[in-house]
């Protein structure tokens, strides 16, 4: 159903995608309901992250593009009714280098309970 990223050497573990909640070494990204959307977190363990970028298709149907500063910890939450396509969230270091990437899905069900599904992609 999903795809799954292979770690960067950098890392030097394969990713290991589950329903929920997905783990990789030292990033994770999981979701939840809400009265507002759906919660999505991805987080980062490396000390470097200076920025993230989160970007996606809204319920309208829009693109959307979020920075946001990872400085006070490597994790971030957006809300939002994210549907049809992924979302996407780049670990950026100080100078804008990319360190990391999430791809990040949402796959509707016909109990209108969403499946959640993350890969790590190559960075």
């Amino acid at each position: 159903m999903f795809a799954v990223g292979r770690m960067s050497a950098r890392v030097g573990v394969a990713a290991s995608l589950g329903v929920v909640m997905v783990t990789a070494g030292v990033f994770s990204a999981s979701a939840s309901a809400g009265t507002n959307g759906q919660q999505i977190e991805v987080c980062s363990g490396f000390s470097n992250v200076a920025h993230v970028v989160v970007s996606g298709t809204n319920q309208s149907g829009s693109f959307t593009s979020e920075w946001l500063d990872a400085s006070g910890g490597w994790c971030v939450t957006t809300w939002g009714w994210w549907f049809k396509n992924e979302v996407y969230a780049s670990f950026l270091d100080a100078g804008y280098n990319q360190i990391a990437h999430w791809d990040c899905g949402w796959v509707p069900t016909s109990s209108n309970n969403d499946v959640y599904g993350c890969f790590r992609s190559q960075s």
